[in-house]
């Protein structure tokens, strides 16, 4: 079996008022700390398996890493998906609309369960 991706990653994203390259790189990272958010993951397994870090070494610097970029990750969700949205109506990007448009429904929508029993 192989080992899960892990991007490598800053102790704190960018903190900018506009999408930055940290953000695009970052944005399958982003949706799964959504995802592990609003699924009700300990934060600490979130750093486990989305950052390869474990949380008993150092646990401030992992809960700093998980706060701030589940926080960046909010502000997509609010804030930077338009910026994605603006840009793929100018260039008719269908991958970057496709985010876009799942940072959308990630803030807007209740999750529906797709998982069979």
């Amino acid at each position: 079996m192989t080992e899960p991706f892990i991007p490598t990653f800053l102790d704190e994203p960018p903190n900018s008022r506009s999408l930055t390259s940290y953000d695009r790189e970052h944005m399958v990272l982003y949706l799964r700390l959504l995802d592990s958010a609003r699924d009700g993951a300990d934060w600490r397994e979130a750093v486990r398996v989305l950052f390869g870090l474990n949380p008993e070494h150092e646990p401030e610097r992992c809960r700093l890493i998980h706060d701030t970029h589940l926080a960046r990750a909010r502000w997509m969700t609010e804030h930077g998906y338009r910026e994605l949205v603006r840009e793929s109506q100018q260039s008719c990007g269908r991958r970057d609309a496709a985010t876009a448009s799942r940072f959308a429904e990630t803030s807007t929508s209740p999750r529906q369960n797709t998982r069979e029993s």
